[in-house]
């Protein structure tokens, strides 16, 4: 059994998620434009946050949103990926002062558009095919019978606390040292610790706004980590490739670009660092501890 205003507050912020993901998802070749494949993706990123919380008994098309979103999250994420890699090659454009330099970025930008497009090659196609609009079937709800207005709601430092827990921990660990795989598990823990507070907080009786801003100025920093880590990564590939096959000129302009990838990744942690110093999960911890959850 649920708490009526449990139920009724989880399924507000349902209907704005569902509504947002259907929205972003209508627009005709949306999946051609970098920024609309972002939103589509956080959209039902932030909308599958929410599916632990729901009683499958209650919503019955739960089950299939489950495996449809996650298939939507799927086909976008290396559309994404691709995007972000070009958007990061492209902003090296200033540290190529000599002519060498533009005519190695040249090369790199074309051919990461080149995999760009690769990747949203029949991207429409797929998205159609899971047929995004059924969505809205989520928005059904069939369990009055679920509901106990005597039943009080769960407390959020019970639903908040293991989560804030982890996150506390992995952080202590991954801030200390610049390693990339500790700090992308980092970033998810920190991204789901986020999305759930967005879903939470507002329940409570004041909304967690500084808490939610710290996460977010952590996920981004570990964010752009990431993003850096990866283009160093295909750097690096490159350059031994072109090694390999004698390319000493073009290998070599590939040193100076990764020579700003890594300071660029290096600042990216500092940043992480730094924010993660001013994050206060302890108190975070505290205020969930003491809300009651929905009035």
């Amino acid at each position: 059994m649920s708490s009526l205003p449990w139920t009724l507050a989880l399924h507000r912020v349902l209907e704005d998620r569902v509504g947002r993901v259907l929205d972003l998802a209508a627009r005709e070749g949306w999946t051609d434009e970098v920024e609309a494949v972002h939103q589509v993706r956080v959209g039902t990123r932030r909308l599958r946050a929410l599916f632990p919380f729901l009683d499958p008994r209650a919503y019955p098309a739960l089950e299939g949103a489950v495996r449809r979103t996650r298939r939507i999250t799927r086909l976008l994420g290396p559309v994404r990926e691709a995007d972000i890699q070009l958007a990061r090659a492209e902003s090296l454009a200033p540290e190529s002062g000599v002519e060498a330099g533009h005519a190695v970025l040249e090369h790199l930008l074309e051919d990461l558009d080149r995999l760009r497009k690769k990747a949203r090659r029949g991207l429409g196609r797929d998205i159609a095919a899971t047929k995004p609009g059924a969505l809205k079937n989520l928005l059904e709800f069939r369990g009055p019978w679920a509901v106990d207005p005597a039943c009080p709601p769960p407390s959020l430092g019970s639903l908040l606390g293991p989560g804030i827990r982890r996150a506390r921990e992995d952080a202590e660990r991954a801030l200390k040292g610049e390693d990339p795989e500790t700090l992308h598990q980092l970033r998810i823990r920190i991204k789901k610790l986020r999305y759930t507070l967005e879903i939470l907080g507002p329940l409570g009786p004041e909304k967690p706004q500084e808490w939610l801003e710290g996460l977010r100025k952590l996920q981004v920093a570990l964010g752009d980590h990431h993003d850096w880590t990866v283009l160093e990564a295909d750097l690096w590939r490159r350059h031994a490739f072109l090694t390999e096959r004698g390319r000493s000129r073009l290998a070599a302009g590939f040193l100076d670009l990764l020579g700003a990838v890594v300071e660029r990744r290096r600042s990216a942690f500092e940043a992480a660092q730094e924010a993660g110093a001013l994050l206060d999960l302890p108190s975070l911890a505290a205020w969930a501890g003491a809300a009651e959850g929905p009035p």
